[in-house]
């Protein structure tokens, strides 16, 4: 996405629909072993923003 044609709401749009697809096609296991430092990024995210992630997109976490 290029921001000059956009907006910043729909970068984050287009970044937490990628993230999402990761967990749902399994891709995130292979970057896991790749980068835990990204998936240690994303987990805090969720985490912090947990009611906005369950509202928004749909993603239910819990407290394991």
């Amino acid at each position: 996405m290029n921001l000059k044609e956009g907006s910043v709401d729909e970068a984050i749009q287009v970044m937490e629909r990628e993230m999402k697809a990761m967990w749902d096609t399994d891709e995130v296991l292979y970057i896991l072993k790749e980068d835990v430092s990204f998936i240690k990024t994303i987990m805090l995210s969720l985490h912090y923003e947990r009611q906005y992630f369950t509202d928004e997109i749909g993603v239910i976490i819990g407290e394991a």
